[in-house]
């Protein structure tokens, strides 16, 4: 009889932890499917319509702090491309120009050897850009070597790539830029401490 009273209390209990948990567990997967929040696959952050006003979105900043941010596009210069490109260009015309044409002239234009057109080479010396492709219509063709022209070629090269460099760079491009949006008035993000919530907070 002993027994058959303790089997039957077992039971009971066990009965009554089951429905205590199934008590407890609806509740908790009830609230999970009705949450407000859910994962953002393209930001891979919790976002709802109530966290941030449209077209505004959750974002964390440096500091890891959650705010409400919009993208927007905003035109800036290529500050890097253009010193990079200014530096080439008046390195190749300030530096590598002056070198090719001393090395160029003393080869050509020696009392041993005789024609060309020394006035355009020289000229073509001080003229950007196109200055090395008129040296080498100063070189007489019968004199000329291939290293002249090498130098020559390479000198021209460096000057219009720098060009192009500054030019883009002084363009600029168009960049996609986060902003977040006015401090002052009320916001309402994300509260994680307990669970999927809101806070509201006032700034002045």
């Amino acid at each position: 009889m002993l027994q058959r009273c303790s089997a039957r209390s077992w039971k009971v209990l066990l009965i009554s932890l089951g429905v205590g948990l199934s008590g407890v567990v609806s509740p908790i997967r009830a609230h999970a499917q009705q949450s407000p929040f859910v994962l953002d696959p393209s930001r891979g952050l919790p976002a709802t319509q109530a966290v941030c006003p449209p077209p505004a979105f959750p974002d964390y900043d440096r500091k890891g702090n959650l705010r409400c941010v919009v993208e927007s596009v905003k035109h800036r210069t290529n500050w890097g491309l253009f010193g990079g490109g200014l530096g080439m260009w008046l390195g190749s015309y300030l530096l590598v120009r002056p070198i090719f044409s001393a090395l160029i002239f003393s080869d050509v234009f020696s009392p041993s050897r005789s024609g060309g057109d020394r006035t355009l080479f020289v000229i073509g010396m001080f003229i950007p850009i196109v200055g090395p492709f008129l040296q080498m219509g100063g070189i007489p063709p019968e004199e000329g070597e291939v290293w002249h022209y090498l130098l020559l070629g390479l000198n021209g090269a460096l000057e219009v790539g720098g060009l192009v460099m500054f030019i883009l760079g002084l363009i600029g491009e168009d960049v996609v830029v986060k902003e977040p949006i006015s401090k002052n008035g009320p916001r309402v993000l994300p509260w994680h401490a307990q669970g999927p919530g809101l806070s509201l907070s006032w700034a002045f």
